[in-house]
């Protein structure tokens, strides 16, 4: 008797070992599944990040039918820009719109109409000046957010005004590249 309940209890042990490990077994399982989970809610957000960082906004104003803020694909053209815009109106001067060109995040699309007058004055008068423009006026520049504007801004504070355009480059942070996607947008008379 005494032999058999020392059988029933080691049964009862190897029993209660057993359904305790497979209960761990459980606990891992679910662990590596949450991790799996983690792991693709992260692939998701990486994944929204890139599509977020694959768009741009511009304006776009004159001769278009609904001028304003639209939103594109990176490395969208000017036509693609006119097309959200609705298309031309009627009176567009199309020789002095270049539709291939490649729009920039931030950067304002003018298009000329025939019926603009003294277009060189224009012209000028759209252009920003980088020896008196505010901070906002120069985040409108192609490329030019909120920190490069004040870096500027700083720019001239410490050393006085810019002689030509492309003394913009002295300042940290615009190079070549940048200060040819925003030459034909600044002055500094």
């Amino acid at each position: 008797m005494k032999k058999e309940k020392i059988i029933v209890g080691l049964i009862i042990i190897v029993a209660l070992i057993s359904l305790w490990n497979s209960s761990l077994v459980k606990k891992n399982d679910s662990y590596k599944m949450s991790i799996n989970e983690i792991r693709d809610n992260v692939e998701t957000d990486n994944e929204k990040n890139v599509k977020k960082s694959t768009q741009i906004i511009i304006d776009i104003c004159g001769c278009v039918k609904n001028p304003g803020i639209i939103e594109l694909k990176e490395n969208s053209r000017v036509a693609d820009a006119v097309q959200m815009a609705g298309g031309f109106r009627q009176n567009v001067d199309r020789v002095k719109v270049n539709l291939a060109k490649k729009l920039v995040d931030g950067e304002q699309i003018y298009i000329p109409s025939i019926d603009d007058k003294n277009e060189e004055q224009s012209l000028e008068d759209r252009k920003v000046n980088i020896n008196l423009a505010t901070k906002d006026e120069l985040i409108n520049l192609n490329g030019i957010g909120e920190s490069l504007a004040m870096r500027i801004i700083e720019y001239r504070s410490n050393y006085g005004n810019f002689e030509k355009i492309n003394d913009i480059m002295n300042v940290t942070g615009i190079g070549s590249k940048k200060f040819n996607s925003i030459k034909d947008s600044i002055c500094c008379y």
